[in-house]
């Protein structure tokens, strides 16, 4: 188990995270509540747990990164890392153009295979990381779509709206989830959307 919950992360520390799931293909349990990887750090996670453990380098956080995934990967290094770094962790950008054509690639690349996917990983805690629909559909399409290893997927307290909700859903109801047996997502902002909508078409 690898517990990085209330490190107070940002999505320019995801690119440590996704080497220490490269690095670790006997991982079973992620926490990483309480933080603030975004929707960036969603992706990067995702994509890491997709590939199985093979490093990926189209990432957007990862594309910047010049260090060795065996070198940043162990959580010692990880902590020593964050030590470092201090405050010079940048807030995440609102908008990432280069996240949903990344996201629409994947998707036509591995939309009729199975993938091969992180081989251990059962149980990821996401909650509370200011995570919206794009990080949402992202780890909905890689993450969760078609692996067989992960169980327990936690996402309560983000910024999850309708759409995001929905591209759980999908995958779920197409019976796209090998092994999933628990999810835990905030739908208060779901249903806030559809209150809203069904007060404009009155």
């Amino acid at each position: 188990m690898i517990n990085f919950s209330q490190r107070n992360l940002g999505h320019r520390d995801a690119e440590l995270i996704r080497s220490a799931i490269i690095s670790n293909p006997q991982l079973s349990v992620l926490k990483l509540g309480y933080n603030n990887l975004g929707d960036v750090g969603a992706d990067l996670i995702a994509s890491a747990i997709h590939n199985g453990g093979a490093d990926d380098n189209c990432g957007i956080a990862g594309a910047s990164s010049a260090t060795s995934a065996g070198s940043r990967g162990s959580p010692d290094t990880f902590e020593a890392e964050e030590k470092k770094r201090g405050s010079e962790r940048m807030p995440e950008p609102r908008q990432h153009p280069q996240l949903r054509r990344r996201q629409q690639r994947q998707h036509r690349n591995h939309r009729g295979g199975s993938g091969s996917h992180h081989p251990s990983l059962s149980v990821l805690d996401l909650g509370f990381n200011n995570i919206g629909d794009d990080g949402c559909a992202s780890l909905a399409s890689h993450a969760v779509s078609h692996n067989p290893a992960l169980s327990t997927l936690y996402l309560s307290g983000n910024a999850i709206r309708e759409r995001g909700a929905l591209s759980l859903a999908a995958v779920v109801a197409g019976g796209l989830t090998r092994a999933m047996a628990e999810f835990d997502v905030t739908m208060a902002m779901a249903h806030q959307d559809r209150e809203n909508r069904m007060a404009l078409e009155e």
